[in-house]
C-alpha cells in the first residue's frame, strides 16, 4: 500500500505512476480530508458541488473544483480514495511530533490519520505513507496542546 495526501493530484499521479509501472500490484490510496472532498467524490465519479463551502485545516489540499483532465488520469491509476476525518488531522500531528520527533502540517499528517482510521485493512500490509510538508501554522499551536494523541 501507499498512502497519498491528494490536493490537485500532482503528488499521487506521479506517484502511482511509478508504482503502477514498476510494482502493478502495489494498492495507491488516495487520503482527502473530509472537510474537503470534491477530489475524493471526483476521483470516485460522484458528483461534487463546486460551490460547497470547505472546513478543513489541510489548506494544502484543500480543493473545491478538481481539473477534470487530471481527474480523468487519477481514475486509472488510483485504487481507491480514503476520506479522512478532519478531527484527526491535529492528534496525528500531535502523534507524530511525540513519537517520532517530526513536526508536520495538517495536510501531511492526514496519511497518519489515514493509517490509525484503517489499521484493521492495513495490519500486516506493508505501508508506504508519504508525509511531505512542514508548514504548521503558529495559530494550530495553541490547539494542539488540547489535543490527545492517536495513540
Amino acid at each position: 500500500y501507499v498512502l497519498v495526501p491528494v490536493g490537485n493530484g500532482s503528488l499521487i499521479k506521479g506517484i502511482a505512476t511509478v508504482f503502477k509501472e514498476d510494482h502493478p500490484a502495489t494498492r495507491v490510496i488516495g487520503l482527502v480530508p473530509s472537510g474537503a472532498p470534491s477530489m475524493a467524490r471526483a476521483i470516485r465519479g460522484e458528483h461534487w458541488d463546486e460551490g460547497a463551502p470547505m472546513d478543513t485545516i489541510a489548506d494544502g489540499l484543500a480543493v473545491r473544483i478538481p481539473i477534470r483532465p487530471i481527474v480523468r488520469e487519477l481514475t486509472a491509476l488510483v485504487d481507491d480514495v480514503w476520506l479522512v476525518d478532519d478531527g484527526k488531522l491535529l492528534p496525528a500531528v500531535l502523534s507524530l511530533m511525540e513519537l517520532e520527533q517530526v513536526m508536520v502540517e495538517p495536510s501531511a499528517a492526514i496519511t497518519m490519520a489515514g493509517l490509525a482510521e484503517h489499521h484493521g485493512e492495513l495490519t500486516g500490509k506493508r505501508v508506504v505513507a508519504i508525509m511531505t510538508g512542514a508548514h504548521l501554522r503558529h495559530s494550530l499551536m495553541s490547539e494542539l496542546v488540547t489535543v490527545e494523541g492517536l495513540l
